[in-house]
């Protein structure tokens, strides 16, 4: 296996600033988009990489420079809401990680402080 570098990581996690098939399909024939179904698997990451980077459980340069990353571009790799457009042209504005973020981040510097 070969090390990724920096740069192509920093365009790698801003996964919903992608063309979606589903955004561009206009999400015909689906009630929810792609990107709604990614928060979930989004949120585990961020806490595994938050813990890990907090307590210094997985001190590891990779563990270390996908924080560094994704804290710094948290507004694009985290959005907290999207545009989605029906099939007719109409554009709703839905919530995707709303505040999510900054409530796992006080719950993860809370049980930091228990310890």
């Amino acid at each position: 296996l070969e090390q990724v570098g920096e740069e192509w990581m920093r365009g790698v996690v801003c996964i919903f600033e992608a063309n979606m098939t589903c955004c561009r399909r206009k999400h015909e024939g689906m009630s929810r988009c792609d990107q709604e179904s990614l928060v979930l698997p989004l949120l585990a990451m961020w806490y595994k990489v938050s813990v890990a980077q907090t307590r210094n459980i997985d001190p590891t340069q990779g563990t270390q420079m996908l924080y560094k990353i994704m804290a710094s571009q948290r507004d694009a790799v985290f959005p907290r809401s999207f545009p989605f457009e029906t099939p007719k042209g109409k554009l709703e504005h839905r919530v995707l990680f709303g505040d999510l973020i900054e409530r796992l981040d006080n719950r993860i510097a809370e049980s930091s402080d228990e310890q």
